[in-house]
């Protein structure tokens, strides 16, 4: 073999020595980001809604939503309401639209939102006009870290217009487009695709970024990086709740944080 032949092979070999090692070196920042990401469900906080943070039992989907705002006014599930007193009658009707849909009916009990700055004693008002119904105070567990810088080339996911709706259609064609040709990455999330939706934000946590080591790191990294925090679980906060009772003088925030006084 000559000289230059040997050379060329040399050059190759280190050549890919450094592309595994830059590979190794994205996919293991890529896992901390993804380790470092809350558990737990995810919820929206309303908008103008300051919640407090704190540690308590988890979210439960399908239970009606209470909304007090700051100024006083209350939306229920999305639909404001004139007065506390309204909101065991439009539960009701609500139950019997859902049932002519064939759709699950509220679960019991009602969780709130309440800014923290809000008086406890107007929020305990509220609370007493729901006929014994169980009551708890919807808090912002942990808000994670701010996603990497999201690239250009997600377009739309980086601009979001049109229906909030289609968020996910628009993050799943992403995704499709940034892994395409990488088989090891679409064989995974094939395998998330057809697990129970309580397991799916752990296999995704733990399989993402070494189906991407597979791949060699053979696509668009940047947008690698953002889709999985993103679909990671990584915007927004985690939400918990504390059940209603007892009285507070203060405020919401004073309240919550009575709760976790030792």
């Amino acid at each position: 073999m000559s000289r230059w032949c040997l050379f060329c092979s040399a050059l190759l070999a280190l050549s890919a020595c450094d592309d595994e090692e830059e590979c190794r070196a994205n996919t293991d920042r890529i896992q901390q980001r993804l380790d470092a990401l809350p558990t737990g469900p995810l919820g929206t906080v309303p908008e103008g809604i300051e919640a407090p943070e704190a540690e308590g039992e988890p979210l439960v989907y399908g239970v009606p939503q209470l909304v007090i705002e700051t100024d006083g006014d209350l939306v229920l599930n999305g639909a404001p309401i004139d007065s506390a007193d309204q909101i065991e009658r439009q539960l009701r009707i609500s139950n019997e639209q859902r049932r002519q849909w064939h759709g699950p009916e509220w679960g019991p009990g009602i969780q709130v939102w309440a800014d923290r700055s809000h008086p406890f004693a107007q929020l305990q008002g509220v609370v007493e006009t729901l006929a014994g119904r169980e009551a708890w105070l919807l808090v912002a567990k942990e808000q994670p870290e701010p996603p990497p810088p999201c690239p250009d080339s997600l377009g739309e996911v980086c601009h979001p217009s049109g229906d909030p709706s289609t968020r996910a259609t628009v993050l799943a064609e992403a995704a499709t487009r940034v892994m395409e040709g990488c088989e090891p990455l679409e064989r995974f999330f094939a395998r998330i695709a057809s697990m129970d939706a309580g397991e799916k934000e752990g296999a995704f946590r733990r399989g993402f970024a070494p189906a991407v080591r597979e791949c060699d790191c053979d696509m668009d990294m940047p947008a690698i990086e953002y889709l999985a925090v993103v679909v990671g679980g990584g915007i927004g906060p985690r939400v918990t709740r504390l059940r209603l009772q007892g009285s507070s003088e203060g405020t919401v925030g004073d309240w919550v944080a009575s709760r976790a006084s030792p």
